[in-house]
């Protein structure tokens, strides 16, 4: 067993390439669900690992930020970032 939870590795390194491409190539171009709002859906994909490994999310958070979401896009404001990733942590810490 386990001391800690840890993300399996599989699923960061799956994360870590959807995000390293769509910064090179866009996000349209991982969208492979049609997610409506795909950055939320990376933003609790983040929220997820930064709940679990805080370091982790960090690496992952340096190549979000690098992604252009385009004018007029969905894409996400710091200020929702911010207080997405603080009501998960009240959330999660309940």
């Amino acid at each position: 067993m386990n001391e800690k939870p840890n993300i399996d590795r599989r699923e960061f390194d799956r994360l870590k390439a959807i995000l390293t491409n769509c910064a090179r190539h866009g996000p349209a171009s991982q969208n492979r669900g049609n997610h409506p709002e795909f950055a939320a859906h990376l933003e609790g994909k983040l929220a997820w690992v930064r709940f679990i490994h805080p370091g982790k999310e960090a690496k992952l958070r340096a190549i979000f930020e690098r992604i252009d979401w385009g004018e007029g896009s969905s894409g996400p404001r710091a200020t929702d970032l911010q207080n997405y990733g603080q009501s998960v942590m009240i959330y999660a810490s309940r």
